[in-house]
C-alpha cells in the first residue's frame, strides 16, 4: 500500500510545535557557544557616557554602584564589568559600592581579574566599598565622608589608611558616577548626587526601565543611559570587549528570526487553506 504525502502547506498548518521549541532553542543556543558577531549600532546615549568617562581628566574619580541583585544580573551585570574596564583602562580612580547586600561578592569578583589585567593597586586606583543600607540618607552621609560612612571596606581593610580617600575624601569629590540598577535607586542620585552634590550622573537599567529614565537624558539630568542587554552589548563594543551581553544580542536576534519565520509559514498555511476553502464553496454553488 503507498502511503499518501501530505502537501508541504498542510503539514506546516499541523505541524508539531516541538519542532518549534527545538530550533528556537538551538537558535539561542549556537549564538551563545559560537559568537556571530553580528552589526550592532551605539545609540547616542551610551555613546554620551562613554565619551564622558574618556574625557575625564585621569586624576578623577567615578563611582560605579552595583544596584542590583542576582535576578537581574543577565542584564545588569555586563553593564557593569564593561564600565569598571573601560574606568580601569583609562586610568581613573574606581569607587565601588552596592545598596544591594548579596552583591559585594559579585563586584569583588568583576573587579579582581580586571585590576589585574590594567595592573592597579586596591585602595590607591580602586576599592570595593561593599554594602551598606541606607539609600538616600546613606548617599546624604557619604557627601560629608566615605570613611565615616564605610569605616570598613568588603574585605574588611580600614577606609581610613587608603589614599584614594585621602584624595577624595567624600562623594562630593566625584568627578562622575553610573548607577547600574534594576530598581529606583536612580532616583536618589538625581534628587541627591546631582541636585544637591553637582556629581554628574549616568544610569544602566533594566530594559523595562528603559521609558521611565529617557526623559532624565532628555532634560540633562543623566549624562547617558545604557539601556538593557542592547545597552550593555554597545558598551562592550565601545570598550573592545566582546562579552556576554553581546553573546546575548546574538542570541536574541537569531531567536527572533526563527520566530518570525515560524509565524510567516503558519499565516502562510492559514490564508492558503483560507483561500482554498472559498474556492471550493464557490465551485459548490456554481
Amino acid at each position: 500500500m503507498v502511503r499518501k504525502v501530505k502537501p508541504i502547506w498542510e503539514a506546516l498548518g499541523k505541524l508539531d510545535r516541538r519542532w518549534v521549541y527545538l530550533f528556537v532553542s538551538l537558535s539561542i543556543l549556537f549564538p551563545l557557544l559560537f559568537p556571530l558577531n553580528l552589526p550592532l549600532t551605539v545609540t547616542k546615549h551610551v555613546k554620551a557616557v562613554y565619551d564622558r568617562i574618556e574625557n575625564l581628566p585621569d586624576t578623577s574619580a567615578v563611582l560605579i554602584a552595583f544596584d542590583f541583585d542576582p535576578s537581574s544580573i543577565p542584564e545588569c551585570l555586563p553593564m557593569a564589568i564593561s564600565l569598571c574596564h573601560h574606568v580601569m583602562k583609562s586610568g581613573k580612580v574606581l569607587i565601588v559600592y552596592t545598596n544591594f547586600p548579596e552583591t559585594g561578592p559579585i563586584a569583588e569578583r568583576v573587579l579582581e581579574p580586571l585590576a589585574a589585567k590594567f595592573q592597579r593597586e586596591y585602595g590607591k586606583h580602586y576599592v570595593n566599598l561593599g554594602f551598606k543600607p541606607g539609600n538616600d540618607v546613606l548617599l546624604m552621609a557619604l557627601g560629608s565622608s566615605w570613611t565615616t560612612s564605610f569605616p570598613k571596606d568588603f574585605r574588611g581593610n580600614s577606609t581610613q589608611e587608603m589614599e584614594i580617600f585621602s584624595r577624595f575624601p567624600s562623594y562630593r569629590h566625584l568627578s562622575f558616577m553610573v548607577d547600574v540598577a534594576h530598581g529606583a535607586t536612580v532616583d536618589f542620585y538625581i534628587t541627591i548626587g546631582l541636585a544637591q552634590f553637582g556629581v554628574p550622573l549616568a544610569a544602566g537599567v533594566t530594559a523595562v526601565s528603559i521609558p521611565q529614565y529617557e526623559a532624565f537624558v532628555q532634560t540633562g539630568q543623566l549624562v547617558g543611559l545604557l539601556g538593557g542587554l542592547k545597552g550593555a552589548a554597545e558598551y562592550e563594543k565601545l570598550v573592545g570587549t566582546k562579552g556576554k551581553a553581546t553573546r546575548g544580542m546574538d542570541a536574541q536576534s537569531v531567536a527572533h528570526l526563527v520566530i518570525i519565520f515560524f509565524i510567516f509559514l503558519g499565516n502562510v498555511s492559514v490564508v492558503r487553506n483560507i483561500i482554498l476553502k472559498n474556492i471550493s464553496a464557490m465551485r459548490i454553488k456554481k
